[in-house]
């Protein structure tokens, strides 16, 4: 029998400075939080099928076509591409899964491996199932060579990598990015003693999170924000008296209506904005009352209970101090907003003392509270990530930060250089993301509609294979033959490899082909 190989590979840390060091470097040190914590990750989980070998020959020609069926916790799938006329087929395609680590470890990652046939049912080449609990020591589990079962023969190569979220997040929404993992767990795992107005509560703001209509309602508010101010550019030189009103070719009147008009509508915007976020920063605040019955300290969420979500690690009364902040932007927000309703004339919005002052004080309060929050929350997640860096992963404006206050400190005062500098690194992680995202998209793209129900295996087929195999290097576990798995940089400070278990599926599974063509 061929000799197995376990490679565990330990990742060492750079000893070069953050200048040198790239984002994708800094992200992909490992980690040492526990398993138990780990769990509650929010991430996304990358399934890299590579390739397959020695597949068995289906068709007439001596060949098959074949094509791979991925299943991530039974509902989550994606299928490959068809590859004509081979037995080792290269689909080198990529499936990405967004959530919590602990739900994508609670089943086995299923593989079926199908010959696609035209007008007939599919022909089963194999299956394998791959534990995933390696992946609470590791971000990557790569495996090489896996045996097929309920085929006579056939090996696929699988790689998986999981990525936790990024401290921050640019993209505006009701709900903190940082806070998801939290929400997510009070949906599916609600304690027993949860009030309806907490559960109430935990529906809205997941809904609020996770909602693709407030999503693509969000794209169209930054366009009309961003063609709001344009025309406030074009009105500014009027308004301001560097141009007469009727400059444009339009009356006076049309113009001062037009300039009132394009502030109120811009108002509405982050009025409706501001209204989105409310629930949210209501809850946090009301969690971090002297008088809740929950407990509220760092680390611990609506419920009391320990998560990993980056928000709830904020100490407790830097927390409410940014909710107040947030809750006072919110409140002159409202005050500019029926204040622009009142005074609704150019006469009496900008030539009477009560519009002008009401407007403006509500206009510029509720932007320097919510920059003020802004920044009070982004030196509060920077201490985080600068406290436990493996724990809390850096994004790209966490990585600009700290290179411009590195070189800064050790006398690199050039500014256009600093921030050259900081752009390359933060460059270097948007790329490496999008990367990855074309790879899916280029697997989306070249799947082809579900083919039809396949056949199970043959009996006979599916009792020759092995029923299960596993490696530990703890328990001196043995793996089927030339199988070659390979742990990627230990998540903790261990000494061992986690194991990796190999389990072929049980024959009363449906053993079809008829899954979507991209993942869901």
């Amino acid at each position: 029998m061929p000799s197995t190989e376990i490679v565990g590979t330990r990742h060492a840390a750079s000893t070069e400075t953050i200048r040198t060091m790239s984002v994708a470097s800094m992200t992909r040190r490992t980690s040492s939080v526990m398993p138990e914590m780990r769990r509650l990750h929010v991430g996304r989980l990358t399934v890299h099928i590579k390739r397959a070998r020695n597949l068995m020959a289906m068709d007439s020609n001596g060949f098959s076509d074949p094509f791979a069926v991925v299943y991530v916790h039974t509902r989550k799938r994606f299928r490959t591409r068809i590859i004509k006329k081979t037995l080792d087929p290269v689909w080198d395609q990529f499936g990405e899964y967004e959530g919590q680590l602990g739900t994508f470890i609670a089943e086995p990652m299923h593989v079926k491996v199908y010959d696609h046939d035209v007008g007939r049912a599919n022909d089963f080449l194999g299956s394998c199932d791959i534990d995933l609990e390696p992946l609470l020591q590791t971000n990557n589990l790569s495996l090489r060579d896996v045996s097929l079962t309920h085929a006579t023969h056939g090996t696929i190569d699988v790689s998986i990598r999981f990525e936790q979220k990024a401290v921050l997040s640019a993209f505006p929404g009701p709900v903190a990015a940082s806070a998801a993992g939290a929400l997510e767990d009070a949906i599916h795992h609600r304690p027993s003693d949860a009030t309806r107005l907490e559960h109430a509560r935990d529906v809205v703001l997941h809904y609020l999170s996770t909602s693709r209509v407030l999503f693509v309602i969000t794209i169209a508010w930054i366009v009309c924000v961003v063609c709001c101010i344009l025309c406030i550019a074009a009105l500014l030189p009027l308004q301001w008296g560097w141009a007469p009103w009727t400059a444009y070719g339009w009356s006076q009147y049309t113009g001062q209506r037009t300039w009132v008009i394009v502030n109120t509508f811009i108002c509405s915007l982050f009025s409706y904005q501001n209204a989105l976020t409310v629930p949210w920063r209501v809850s946090v605040f009301v969690h971090v009352l002297p008088c809740n019955l929950r407990r509220a300290e760092a680390g611990l969420d609506f419920y009391g209970r320990s998560t990993e979500a980056v928000f709830f690690h904020i100490p407790k009364c830097h927390r409410a101090a940014i909710c107040t902040l947030l809750l006072l932007a919110v409140l002159l927000q409202f005050v500019q907003q029926v204040a622009r309703i009142l005074f609704h004339t150019y006469a009496t919005s900008e030539e009477t003392a009560a519009g002008a002052v009401s407007i403006n004080v509500g206009f510029l309060g509720s932007i320097i509270c919510a920059l003020a929050a802004a920044g009070y929350q982004f030196i509060m997640l920077y201490r985080l990530h600068a406290d436990e860096p493996e724990r809390f992963p850096p994004d790209s404006a966490v990585v600009f930060v700290m290179h411009v206050r590195h070189n800064w400190s050790h006398g690199d005062r050039n500014v256009c250089s600093l921030v050259r500098g900081a752009l390359v690194e933060a460059k270097e992680q948007v790329r490496v993301d999008q990367e990855r995202r074309k790879s899916v998209t280029a697997t989306r793209a070249s799947c082809v509609a579900p083919s039809e129900r396949a056949g199970s295996a043959p009996a006979s087929e599916a009792s020759s294979r092995p029923g299960n195999a596993s490696a530990s290097a703890t328990s001196g576990g043995m793996l089927p033959a030339a199988a070659h798995i390979s742990l990627g940089p230990a998540a903790s400070d261990v000494h061992a490899p986690a194991s990796v278990m190999v389990r072929p599926l049980p024959t009363r599974l449906d053993q079809s082909g008829d899954a979507p063509a991209v993942p869901v």
